[in-house]
């Protein structure tokens, strides 16, 4: 700031002092005058420094039920966002499972034909199927 008062012609920049403090000069009135502020984030060429903003993480994809995995339901999750589910369809007698899973940190879908049927957002077990014919064979 410069300027002229009473006293005569006056210039004087506002300054840092160890890094930390800063002098911020100013008129008031026909007075020359400063004030010291403290600077949170430090002080340098005559001004309180910027507070660095940290990076926003990654956003993080999750498989509840842990990649490509037919047999079982399962969602994949971003936080902030709604859940994309594991989800079936059967058209003309053939069933297909809409697979949710992560793809790096976003996520993705496949669809994949469920050769047993489809149901409660997975394939059946070809196994399972083969345990429920055993059971009603030997009961």
């Amino acid at each position: 700031v410069s300027g002229v008062n009473a006293q005569g012609t006056f210039s004087n920049a506002d300054r840092c002092e160890n890094g930390i403090s800063l002098f911020e000069y100013y008129c008031k009135g026909s007075t020359f005058t400063s004030t010291k502020f403290t600077c949170p984030t430090g002080c340098a060429n005559g001004k309180c420094n910027v507070p660095v903003t940290p990076p926003r993480p990654l956003t993080i994809c999750t498989d509840s039920d842990g990649g490509r995995k037919y047999f079982t339901a399962g969602f994949v999750a971003i936080p902030g966002q709604p859940k994309l589910y594991d989800s079936c369809t059967t058209m003309q007698g053939v069933s297909t499972l809409t697979e949710r899973y992560c793809n790096g940190a976003l996520p993705a879908s496949m669809t994949y034909r469920c050769s047993n049927g489809c149901a409660t957002a997975a394939c059946k077990n070809p196994e399972s199927l083969l345990q429920r014919f055993r059971n009603f064979l030997f009961r």
